[in-house]
């Protein structure tokens, strides 16, 4: 049953461009991944440097081994050095109603 990831980010103060720019660079490798439905980048309006991406992934399966190859290729500690805290995940599961 497919998943949907909605991860929350903050980019450090006036680092929401260089945040999005990277996104941009890596998320054409995201979309071609085996299990990647759909990825989409929203930015808030009144609050630039927060950016949430929404995923929908075939399985929960397919995410975790989407970020295990993330992480090992250092993509991940990179997202993370760019924000001025944790990043939020959320991992939804449909329900079909």
């Amino acid at each position: 049953m497919a998943v949907t990831v909605i991860l929350e980010t903050k980019a450090k103060p006036g680092g929401g461009d260089e945040l999005l720019g990277f996104f941009k660079s890596i998320l054409a490798d995201t979309r071609a991944y085996a299990g990647c439905i759909s990825i989409e980048t929203l930015r808030n309006m009144e609050s630039p440097d927060e950016v949430v991406l929404i995923e929908r992934w075939e399985s929960a399966n397919d995410h975790g081994k989407y970020m295990g190859w993330r992480t090992e290729t250092g993509v991940v500690d990179k997202i993370v050095g760019m924000l001025s805290g944790p990043p939020l995940v959320r991992r939804f599961d449909e329900t079909g109603i």
